[in-house]
């Protein structure tokens, strides 16, 4: 069976029938099955249509959702960015601090050591004075 080729009504109508039942919470399929009945043809010619009518839209617009998709994974927000470059520079900051207190705590560690060294020796010096 040959059918005509599509019109500009037969899109209108199609591209209404998918839109309102997508609308009303209803399954592209029952859209297509009730275009297939309006336009006297078959389910899987008006799914096709439909499909390359929206392929066709998108590629003339030059903008597809994977495009969009692409976009925005590739091109930060200028507000995060700027927020990101702020926490960096915490981040460096407390890295410094912490380096410092490590050296710090490093130091303290190796003065205790030594003074406990120093009366560990006075208490030895102290114990054989007493004998």
């Amino acid at each position: 069976m040959t059918y005509a080729p599509w019109q500009e009504p037969d899109d209108q109508l199609l591209e209404e029938l998918v839109n309102e039942y997508s609308q009303n919470g209803d399954s592209k399929a029952d859209a297509f099955r009730m275009a297939a009945k309006k336009l006297g043809r078959t389910e899987s010619a008006c799914q096709t249509r439909y499909h390359t009518m929206k392929k066709n839209r998108e590629d003339s617009a030059g903008l597809s959702i994977q495009k969009v998709i692409e976009y925005l994974k590739t091109t930060p927000d200028l507000l995060l960015l700027s927020e990101n470059k702020a926490l960096i520079l915490e981040n460096e900051q407390l890295e410094a601090r912490n380096k410092e207190l490590n050296q710090k705590w490093e130091e303290t560690c190796h003065q205790l050591d030594n003074e406990l060294s120093l009366y560990e020796g006075l208490m030895t010096v102290m114990k054989e004075y007493r004998k």
